[in-house]
């Protein structure tokens, strides 16, 4: 009797400890969890008399409101929940949902869902299977440990809005950490996103959505994405990856306690510090004197004219200058070392200059896509000693193309005595 009291009053404490859905969140120990409202209890695992032995018998069974309680165990199951209900498990690292690398480990499809207190892993059989994939809205995933999946979490489709991720370990997932793919008007808070597979956070085809105060080991990925708030992020390596967005609002982003330069629509200016420099529609910018590294992308420039790029040492990043659709760009006295590719220009990137930079030991020193009448002129290729000139390589819709260093140098730049 004395113990079925205890667990009576502990259960309690636990219910009075949650707050209501559409509750302000309150900081980095605030409470995402929902209350049930009239709703029932039913339980999974442990020893009770009228337990349910797996977690989709009790979802089968559920009515919207109710609360389902998992206790500590490993439950091989591909779940799906198509009711508005809360899931929550004894404890994160020990009640675990394994969806065996087939499908999703959970799949939500019903609107209003809390899912918390699990650890979720072994889901993924091919894109876009995940540890949990939400196809709905108004839905609350908080303080799971999301690992060893293909995607960790993905939100997809226009149905998909006001979902919150937030307080998760999202952890060694072969591709993206968590992906939101043509979903709007959700918020990924302050979790920590480590050592996946493929970006740490991806936005794609997607807008209004905020992504905020987390911790990464990887990068954030914008691609085709307008209207988002990416801010208080921060990184020990890797940083934000850009590709067609704009009217994005980047903020306060940090690799390393070095802030991300981020510039969209600005003039006249010139960017002498910085982790990693982003511009957008940017006109008569000067990046100058800085040495980046161990970013996915040192110096990233889209749709900006007239820039210039100068006397910087760009090394050990996946991509030291990356431009797309630029002209008229001045690129100088650059040090470009150990990168994967050292200049890249894409996509009518045209008439743009560069003179006397170092390609030294990347894995490609430079290549271009579908742009045409660039200058290349007196850089040093440590490849490359003949006196001839140096053949750069890129591609015009989809056929092999060559431009030239007409005049290579022989030694590398050391600046003007």
């Amino acid at each position: 009797m004395v113990r079925i009291v205890a667990i009576a009053i502990a259960f309690m404490l636990f219910a009075t400890s949650v707050i209501p859905f559409n509750s302000a969140y309150e900081g980095m120990n605030g409470n995402f969890i929902t209350q049930a409202k009239d709703g029932r209890t039913l339980y999974v695992g442990g020893s009770g008399p009228n337990n349910y032995t797996h977690i989709q018998d009790a979802i089968n069974n559920a009515s919207n409101g109710d609360t389902i309680f998992v206790y500590s165990g490993i439950y091989y199951e591909n779940v799906v929940i198509n009711k508005s209900i809360n899931l929550f498990g004894e404890a994160k690292e020990t009640t675990i949902i394994d969806g065996g690398k087939k499908g999703n480990s959970v799949y939500v499809c019903g609107n209003g869902v809390c899912i918390s207190n699990f650890t979720i892993q072994h889901g993924g059989g091919g894109w876009p299977d995940a540890g949990i994939f939400i196809r709905s809205r108004d839905n609350v995933i908080s303080n799971n440990i999301i690992k060893n999946n293909g995607i960790g979490i993905i939100i997809m489709d226009l149905v998909s809005k006001r979902n919150k991720i937030c307080e998760n370990m999202v952890v060694n997932n072969t591709e993206t950490g968590i992906e939101l793919s043509n979903a709007e008007g959700n918020i990924v808070r302050e979790n920590n996103v480590l050592c996946n597979g493929g970006d740490g956070i991806t936005i794609a085809d997607a807008g209004s959505n905020t992504i905020e105060k987390n911790v990464l080991t990887d990068t954030i990925y914008l691609g085709r994405a307008y209207g988002n708030i990416v801010k208080d992020n921060s990184f020990s390596e890797g940083g934000i990856r850009i590709w067609h967005s704009s009217h994005n609002k980047l903020l306060n982003n940090m690799i390393n306690e070095k802030p991300i330069v981020y510039l969209e629509g600005k003039t006249d200016l010139e960017i002498n510090e910085g982790a990693q420099v982003i511009l957008v529609e940017c006109k008569r910018i000067t990046i100058k004197n800085l040495n980046i590294s161990n970013t996915c992308c040192a110096i990233h420039l889209s749709f900006c004219n007239e820039c210039t790029v100068e006397e910087n040492i760009l090394e050990r990043n996946s991509y030291g200058i990356e431009m797309y659709s630029c002209k008229r760009n001045f690129l100088k006295r650059n040090t470009l070392k150990n990168n994967g590719l050292g200049i890249w220009l894409e996509m009518d990137s045209n008439m743009n200059k560069i003179f006397s930079n170092n390609f030294i030991e990347n894995n490609i020193h430079a290549t271009f896509s579908v742009s045409f009448h660039n200058l290349w002129l007196r850089n040093y290729w440590n490849n490359w000693k003949l006196p001839l000139p140096k053949p750069i390589f890129g591609f015009v819709f989809g056929f092999p193309w060559i431009q030239f260093d007409f005049i290579p140098r022989a030694m590398p730049y050391r600046g003007e005595k």
